[in-house]
């Protein structure tokens, strides 16, 4: 490691890449309301990929009127979601294939 603590980057040796600086204190590193809603969302689903029997009974809905796929959308009223920043609306967009590009 060069002096000083600091290491290089390996697209551009000039530029020296400061661990602390660069990368740990850098905007999207920063814990924030995102980073624990994603946290909470992945444990969560974690817990349910290997508890799932519980986790139905807990948040199972009483309504005995509600079966089938109804029964399914409460199920998990108040289960965490992966939030989202920037949605972008759907649109249909072009596709350019590329021909075969030769080596040699």
């Amino acid at each position: 490691m060069p002096a000083g603590g600091l290491r290089r980057s390996m697209l551009r040796r000039e530029v020296a890449l400061d661990p602390i600086g660069h990368v740990y204190l850098a905007p999207g590193n920063q814990d924030d309301e995102i980073l624990h809603r994603c946290q909470r969302y992945w444990i969560a689903e974690a817990i349910r990929y290997t508890h799932r029997e519980a986790v139905e009974k807990l948040f199972a809905d009483d309504d005995p009127n509600a079966t089938g796929r109804m029964r399914k959308r409460a199920l998990h009223s108040d289960w965490p979601e992966l939030p989202s920043i920037e949605r972008l609306p759907p649109r249909k967009t072009p596709h350019y294939g590329l021909g075969p590009i030769q080596e040699n």
